[in-house]
């Protein structure tokens, strides 16, 4: 009887199953066309950008490596009229805005906003809002300029609501002059504001295979290393020491996100060559403790993420 009442219940959790998978199947909708995307020309855009890098004798890449990683794009509504609009980094010459017009008609006003920014050499981009005005702010990574700090001073150009914006980095302490690739915004300290966890990169390329020579660096680069700024209202103030976030890898991009479940959000940074990537794990007191070997198991070399707010796109 035992072994008949096992049957029985046997044979009901695969009729209940059966039964289950019966009423979830899902019915495809058909496609509205015979494709998802449409390619448009720039004659009907109007987007005429084009990121063209020139190697020369002194600029070229067995000199700087990261010389055809591409630039950053940024798609946010600048103008508050529900439209997206786009802004396009260069690396070599002047970034591009392009205000939304409606049915995929764009307009340069590049020079009319006051965000031409020819000089340097431009890497990742971020609309953001760093103000809290409700409009839309740019904040751009410079970096390559090996012999120019000046050039690599990153830029902040505040949204001035009447279709202009003016370059303030270094009044929000965001002139960052290191070899920056990308900036990711989100609140570590959980006060209510966006702080700031800015990657840069080493530029000794030709150590990037060299672990050991790398791991025994005893020097800290504030040029090269990563940084983190905290939001202190009406300025950003760099806590990179403090927080524990000083590093001495070829960073290339950055993943936010609450990896330990604990509701507060850490800092997945992907570097590139043999050094191994960092999984910073906030300790909810201003900190963050490097836990990557603790939590995987594998890592993998010369990684690239990307985070859904924060895309950092190759043009």
């Amino acid at each position: 009887m035992k072994h008949n009442h096992r049957f029985f219940l046997f044979f009901l959790f695969l009729a209940l199953l059966i039964s289950c998978k019966d009423k979830i199947e899902i019915t495809k909708k058909p496609a509205a066309g015979d494709h998802l995307f449409t390619l448009l020309s720039n004659n009907q855009t109007n987007i005429h950008f084009k990121n063209s890098v020139v190697e020369t004798a002194e600029f070229n890449v067995l000199k700087y490596y990261y010389a055809y990683n591409g630039g950053g794009v940024a798609i946010g509504d600048v103008n508050n009229d529900g439209l997206l609009d786009i802004y396009f980094t260069s690396n070599q010459q002047s970034n591009k805005l392009y205000i939304n017009k409606g049915d995929f008609k764009f307009v340069d006003v590049t020079e009319a906003a006051n965000v031409e920014d020819s000089k340097g050499w431009t890497t990742g981009v971020t609309m953001i809002d760093i103000n809290n005005d409700g409009w839309m702010d740019i904040y751009v990574c410079k970096s390559a300029s090996l012999d120019n700090d000046l050039l690599r001073n990153n830029k902040l150009f505040v949204n001035q609501k009447d279709g202009t914006f003016k370059e303030e980095a270094k009044k929000w302490g965001l002139n960052d002059d290191g070899f920056s690739i990308q900036a990711y915004f989100f609140d570590y300290d959980k006060d209510g504001d966006l702080d700031m966890y800015l990657i840069n990169h080493r530029v000794d390329f030709l150590n990037s295979v060299n672990l050991e020579a790398i791991l025994k660096d005893e020097d800290f680069f504030p040029q090269t290393s990563d940084h983190l700024f905290r939001n202190d209202g009406n300025k950003f103030a760099d806590v990179t020491i403090d927080s524990g976030i000083m590093n001495k890898e070829f960073s290339l991009s950055a993943a936010i996100g609450d990896y330990n479940n604990d509701g507060w959000p850490d800092v997945y940074v992907a570097n590139d060559f043999i050094t191994p990537d960092k999984l910073y794990i906030n300790n909810k007191n201003g900190t963050f403790t490097n836990e990557i070997n603790q939590r995987f198991k594998h890592i993998s070399y010369s990684t690239q993420v990307s985070h859904p707010e924060n895309t950092r796109v190759l043009v």
